[in-house]
């Protein structure tokens, strides 16, 4: 009786501990991004991505383009209006960018989301924010059910870039 209750624990550890290194092979595992991992960016263990800002420029042509390093000089540009440049990186394979733009309504007097946004499956350089009133996008990074959504903009207070705390401002 007592060996058979040893073999029976021996198999449960053998099975539970296949079971919990075969937890990370599967589907569920979550794979970085090449480009996030590049990046340094301090933010939460829950971030969903990074944005870099890129600077201000009141030309944006393929030559400005060209000038990024080569990792950033990939990515498609999308021009939604303005000067400020910012690379939008997600954390993980598998997850998308969601870019609405915002206009402002006389009627509400305020600025309003359109919708429907463009769906993108992987980095992108944006062109944006004509005004420094308020930010003319809505960028939201979802990955399965988690989702966080920020306008990237300049602070007129200090000059830092305000984003999300789940979206820290990196560097390369």
């Amino acid at each position: 009786m007592i060996i058979l209750k040893k073999h029976i624990n021996i198999l449960l550890i053998g099975v539970f501990s296949a079971l919990f290194i075969l937890a990370g092979c599967g589907k569920g595992a979550v794979k970085e991004t090449e480009l996030y991992q590049n990046v340094q960016a301090s933010g939460p263990e829950n971030s969903l991505g990074t944005v870099l800002f890129l600077g201000y420029h009141e030309t944006i042509d393929e030559k400005l383009v060209s000038e990024l390093p080569q990792a950033l000089a990939e990515l498609p540009l999308i021009r939604m209006g303005g000067g400020e440049i910012y690379a939008i990186i997600p954390r993980y394979e598998g997850e998308t960018i969601t870019l609405n733009s915002v206009l402002w309504s006389e009627e509400r007097g305020e600025p309003v989301q359109q919708e429907p946004g463009t769906v993108y499956d992987s980095a992108i350089l944006v062109a944006c924010n004509e005004s420094d009133i308020f930010s003319n996008i809505v960028v939201t990074l979802t990955m399965g059910e988690e989702s966080v959504s920020f306008s990237p903009y300049i602070s007129l207070m200090d000059g830092s870039i305000i984003t999300d705390e789940r979206v820290p401002v990196g560097t390369l």
